[in-house]
């Protein structure tokens, strides 16, 4: 006689369960409303609502890309060639297992230098409609909802500089595929250290510890990754 959500909500962990208070008719009857508001499935993607049975089984074979998922990204494939090089775009399945989040892979893994191709990879991405996936260092990938479909992977390999630092006002400007560990040892030659200690420190980027608000136990004095 009790109920799924209590004092907290469903989220992740309990949306499975939804079917043991709701019919069908009746998780239809949410979904539909939540399509109303949402109808590009971006708000909270994955959470509450359980997968709808009549939706396509998950993908779980590592290398497996369905033919209109290479449909769609054919031509982006020579449109991202054309931006940033062969070399930078990985779209072989036996480069793209490293690249597997809960047995999904991407269809392509692209590899920016600058901004500039950034704004590029992400206009020719939503020109054609194949989601885009920032990627530092693949340590957060599986936190959260898992993938609705694969996508283009955007990674931040390249993009890894320190940009600029100002010892004396203590700022600091890097790119997002900076990582934790080297960002330390460049300040350290200037007698320097970044409050910021995340419990994957060795593999981390800024980007994704920025993404996922990744604290250590420095936010007690110093604030989290967002507040600095």
């Amino acid at each position: 006689g009790g109920t799924l959500s209590g004092e907290h909500g469903i989220g992740l962990e309990k949306k499975d369960s939804m079917p043991l208070m709701f019919s069908p008719g009746e998780l239809r009857l949410m979904r539909q409303v939540k399509a109303v508001f949402d109808p590009e499935g971006i708000l909270n993607p994955g959470k509450v609502l359980p997968q709808d049975e009549a939706a396509p089984a998950k993908v779980t074979d590592n290398v497996a890309i369905s033919k209109s998922a290479l449909d769609k990204t054919g031509s982006v494939y020579d449109e991202l060639v054309q931006i940033l090089g062969p070399d930078n775009v990985l779209a072989n399945a036996h480069e793209l297992v490293p690249y597997s989040v809960d047995g999904r892979s991407p269809t392509m893994v692209v590899f920016p230098s600058h901004t500039d191709h950034i704004c590029q990879v992400v206009r020719a991405c939503n020109r054609h409609e194949v989601p885009l996936i920032p990627w530092g260092n693949g340590s957060k990938q599986a936190l959260g909802s898992p993938l609705a479909k694969a996508g283009v992977i955007l990674s931040m390999r390249h993009m890894n500089r320190l940009l600029e630092l100002d010892a004396g006002n203590l700022t600091a400007e890097v790119e997002a595929g900076m990582g934790h560990a080297e960002l330390q040892r460049q300040l350290a030659r200037q007698g320097l250290w970044f409050p910021l200690e995340p419990d994957d420190v060795e593999s981390a980027t800024i980007g994704g510890s920025l993404a996922a608000n990744s604290c250590g136990p420095g936010r007690l004095a110093h604030g989290t990754a967002r507040d600095l």
